[in-house]
């Protein structure tokens, strides 16, 4: 977070030519730094607050002891990280099998890993156990993580509780909504109580991109194992495809999500430099993609509009779109000036624009062609929502770059239209299956 924060950058520059300090002795600082001001943020400091306490207490130790602290401090941070890793370890190990035999359980009394109630119970199998992670971390109170998992549990009442008849498109809205509602709910633990402050709601979505971009690479890792079992075992007549699917994969992923999440909250900033350079790769590619849809569009727009798959597509494509522009606007580092990204993240907002409204256009059409079901009523209040976010950060975009406001104002609008996602994903999990008749 020190990459965020000028102020701390400006002060570890300072420190390195007042004392003349080596490149690892400024890591190591800077190192110091993060875990001091996360504690104190944790106690409800601001990060301006933290910092400020932080740097008074270097400044009594280097008065007392000079140079000595830094090698005083690196021997004893060295000892007690190395134990504290080991110890961390050992609990992220102990919830990934806990996730996974969370998730074999149901397939024990016959419920199908395929089946629509294993995919609506998805969530709670595995990301109350992200929540033990913050705790774990982040010294969470307990009374909060009780709430946060009592929430959970109640959710899973409800969702359970609920019937679920033919053709089954309101629990299957439910699956496929429910996992994004629960990791808002993710939120609030990593928040700790501070979910209302903008830094921290754009500290999550930052968070959020990290996890997904590392917890692929992981997942892509995990694939390839599982292909070369597949292989080996073949080699020699013996058929292992049904145990990698209900065990490796269910044990293998619970461990994936949770290594996930330990390696980012605990490398904060180790990585960042990376994934940055993922975003400013691919927003070019999108922004390709939309021009061809558009171009396609024109050429053949009466398909589109009655091919169910191929909106349901474009929309997939609109969220990954909009996904993209959030983590990088999370992910800016110079908040007062703009540049070609910022031109191509504008540019990419633009043509997704067009692309919704040409989709929201399709499913009013599909709506007075066919009537109303939980699919459409879903699919239409997503498109609305993410053409009112992506209108909104145009129009943001461009008071932007006319110096009318300043990034911030961008980046904490976004934070707060986080709750209108989470309210809508709310609607959709416990309201639209009864307003349908649970079909």
């Amino acid at each position: 977070m020190t990459e965020d924060n000028p102020t701390i950058n400006t002060y570890l520059i300072l420190m390195k030519k007042t004392y003349e300090l080596s490149e690892p002795h400024v890591l190591q600082l800077k190192r110091m730094i993060d875990n001091q001001v996360d504690e104190l943020k944790a106690k409800g400091l601001s990060e301006t607050e933290s910092f400020m306490i932080v740097r008074k207490r270097i400044s009594n130790s280097l008065k007392e002891e000079g140079f000595q602290y830094f090698s005083k401090e690196e021997a004893s941070s060295f000892g007690s990280e190395k134990h504290i890793v080991k110890k961390d370890v050992l609990w992220v190990l102990l919830f990934s099998f806990a996730a996974g035999t969370l998730a074999k359980l149901p397939m024990l009394f016959g419920v199908s890993m395929y089946s629509i109630t294993f995919m609506k119970n998805l969530s709670f199998f595995v990301l109350p156990f992200v929540v033990l992670i913050f705790a774990l971390k982040r010294g969470l109170n307990k009374r909060w993580v009780l709430s946060i998992i009592g929430v959970f549990v109640l959710m899973a009442l409800v969702v359970n509780l609920y019937p679920s008849n033919p053709p089954h498109h309101s629990a299957m809205l439910t699956g496929i909504h429910l996992p994004l509602l629960a990791w808002l709910l993710i939120g609030l633990a990593y928040a700790n109580k501070r979910w209302k402050d903008a830094g921290t709601r754009m500290d999550f979505l930052k968070f959020t991109g990290e996890s997904a971009i590392y917890g692929s690479l992981i997942l892509f890792g995990l694939f390839v194992f599982s292909m070369i079992l597949m292989v080996i075992f073949s080699a020699i007549g013996i058929s292992v495809g049904a145990f990698i699917i209900e065990y490796v994969l269910v044990y293998g992923g619970s461990m994936a999500l949770m290594i996930t999440i330990y390696l980012v909250e605990t490398k904060k900033g180790t990585y960042e430099s990376f994934a940055p350079i993922l975003a400013k790769i691919f927003s070019p590619l999108f922004f390709l993609a939309m021009v061809v849809f558009l171009i396609v569009f024109l050429v053949s727009a009466h398909r589109i509009l009655m091919d169910r798959m191929m909106l349901i597509g474009f929309d997939l494509l609109l969220v990954l779109v909009l996904g993209m522009v959030i983590y990088s606007i999370s992910a800016k580092k110079t908040k007062d000036t703009f540049g070609l990204f910022d031109y191509m993240n504008t540019a990419l907002i633009a043509a997704a624009l067009i692309v919704d409204g040409i989709a929201l256009f399709a499913i009013l059409f599909r709506l007075s062609e066919y009537g109303m079901t939980p699919n459409k009523v879903a699919a239409l209040g997503e498109n609305v929502l993410m053409f009112v976010n992506l209108a909104g950060l145009l129009w943001l975009y461009v008071r932007f770059y006319q110096k009318q406001i300043s990034f911030n104002v961008v980046a904490h609008w976004q934070t707060k239209y986080l709750s209108v996602y989470a309210i809508w994903l709310a609607g959709v999990v416990f309201v639209l299956p009864i307003v349908f008749g649970f079909k």
